[in-house]
């Protein structure tokens, strides 16, 4: 009966995600957002600051989830409610002000996109740590977590695939900004469904007597990080995940670059059909190194992410045109796959067993990396406006060289650490 479950509660996370990813990758924010207010006369330094927002709200505001959440009996109930009524309402009002754009100020325009683009990223965040911990931590075992969260961001990457090529193909057919509205609105549609299968999922600790949680105080929490922070291993990992995510501050102006001169001049259309290399890659990623991170550790992925993240800025840099914003896209596919992927199994995984607060221990590990992740997105857009694109891919590769070496000179992996 358990294994049932467990086949069960699998296959519906994955058609979850992958339902999920569908409506993520129509309005990707590096893409989508950075494309269209640049349309709407956006600075390099607001282009920049898109990442930083994305970055810094996503992971600044996970502890507040423990709070929120504390309770595992109410736990997927509330979860599954903070998207309905939290989270996805932003896509509309983004649609909204997005249909009447040409009638508003542009400077107001992109304030309040950005505004809500905050807010948006920003309830992410708070339930990000919780929903990772439950619908990951709590459902499944050790052995089988990577494989499910691999075939989960496989069939994710997919459906994304077809979400890109069909943002594509309205960009195209629609005129500005209608497409952008409709984006939105689509997404949202989409957002509703995904969530709704999750209320599926059964919870095989639901009748136990775990389920009366105390919700956190300072002093356990407090006492909490201070005990994660004492393994040494942990703490080389978070600054190698520092250097690395600092590193890689550079998806928003892949498609600004790729649409100048210097880059090869390409359609906005070609760039946003272009995006759907990195879903492919993110795919391919996700089906391998899950599976493979269960059965040899996922330190490995961790390092071959780092890896393509070096060879990524290095296409960026000596390959223009259309095979360039492919290769460059397909590179930070991979990439990504292994910081999601590997990232949240080992932090997993390095969580002390005397812990009592995994929610608090994964917040924690984001919330080290996502203060100087939340501030290299404004440094590049500083950069690529003071020196241009190309100089900002150069420093970028350096700092992302420093952290491959730093991963496989240092950090250890976890099993047997």
């Amino acid at each position: 009966m358990e294994e049932q479950f467990t086949r069960r509660n699998a296959l519906l996370n994955i058609f979850g995600e992958a339902v999920w990813g569908l409506k993520a990758n129509l309005i990707v924010p590096s893409v989508i957002l950075s494309v269209l207010l640049y349309q709407f006369g956006a600075s390099p330094e607001l282009i920049g600051a898109i990442t930083a927002i994305e970055t810094s709200m996503i992971l600044l505001p996970q502890m507040l989830g423990g709070y929120l959440f504390h309770s595992r009996a109410r736990r997927k109930r509330q979860l599954v409610l903070w998207h309905y009524l939290v989270m996805l309402p932003f896509n509309i009002v983004m649609g909204l002000l997005t249909f009447f754009a040409r009638q508003m100020d542009p400077a107001i325009y992109r304030a309040g996109m950005l505004v809500c683009f905050a807010c948006y990223m920003g309830a992410i965040g708070v339930v990000s740590a919780s929903w990772f911990e439950y619908f990951m931590g709590t459902i499944y075992e050790s052995s089988i977590r990577g494989t499910v969260m691999g075939l989960s961001t496989f069939a994710a990457s997919i459906t994304g695939t077809f979400a890109a090529l069909f943002a594509s193909w309205l960009i195209g057919r629609l005129p500005l900004p209608d497409a952008y509205a409709w984006l939105y609105l689509i997404s949202w549609f989409f957002g509703m469904i995904s969530i709704s299968l999750f209320i599926f999922i059964k919870d095989p600790g639901s009748a136990t007597p775990l389920l009366e949680e105390k919700r956190p105080t300072l002093r356990s929490l407090s006492a909490s990080l201070r005990m994660s922070l004492g393994v040494a291993n942990f703490r080389t990992y978070l600054l190698g995940r520092v250097m690395a995510i600092s590193g890689f501050s550079i998806i928003p102006f892949v498609a600004i670059y790729f649409s100048s001169v210097s880059g090869g001049g390409l359609s906005k259309e070609a760039v946003v059909a272009s995006y759907s290399a990195f879903t492919i890659s993110n795919a391919l990623g996700g089906l391998f190194l899950g599976r493979i991170g269960d059965r040899f550790g996922h330190r490995w992925g961790i390092l071959f992410g780092a890896s393509m993240q070096v060879l990524t800025l290095l296409a960026a840099l000596v390959v223009p045109g259309i095979a360039g914003c492919i290769l460059t896209y397909s590179g930070a596919g991979f990439a990504v796959a292994c910081g999601f992927i590997s990232h949240y199994n080992l932090v997993m995984e390095m969580c002390p067993p005397e812990n009592p607060n995994r929610v608090a221990h994964i917040s924690m590990a984001n919330l080290v990396i996502g203060i100087p992740a939340s501030l290299a997105p404004l440094a590049s857009g500083w950069v690529a406006g003071g020196w241009g694109i190309p100089t900002l891919f150069t420093i970028c590769l350096g700092v992302s060289l420093a952290a491959l070496l730093w991963l496989v000179l240092r950090f250890k992996e976890p099993r047997s650490a």
